[in-house]
């Protein structure tokens, strides 16, 4: 991974009293399905202790800067999307070739299902 010690070091430990986000109402933050889970995908990879959250969170900040630069105003999880790619291929779980053809088995005629 492509992420310096000082970068990793400045940022705050997960808390440990991290859940599932919840609005004012305590319903669930997720607009669609697969934003939970690929939350609980990371969640499950961070508790098994596979990753440190600082891990994570550089590249969830990378992505958000990326989006942002680049105006392309990404929802706030295709960020986390893009970053627990980038996260699970640095960790050997998958590489980019087997993602877009799992999307293409699943998705043949749709285009636009590319995260890079």
């Amino acid at each position: 991974m492509n992420i310096t010690t000082s970068k990793i070091d400045s940022l705050p430990p997960l808390p440990l009293e991290l859940s599932i986000p919840i609005d004012s109402e305590g319903d669930p933050v997720f607009s669609e399905p697969w934003e939970a889970r690929i939350f609980a995908m990371v969640m499950h990879a961070h508790r098994r202790n596979l990753f440190e959250w600082k891990e994570f969170q550089v590249l969830l900040i990378d992505e958000i800067n990326l989006s942002e630069s680049n105006q392309l105003t990404r929802p706030y999880y295709l960020n986390w999307a893009m970053a627990a790619e980038r996260l699970f291929e640095s960790l050997g779980n998958v590489n980019r070739r087997e993602i877009d053809d799992r999307v293409s088995l699943l998705r043949p005629d749709d285009k636009t299902v590319r995260l890079r």
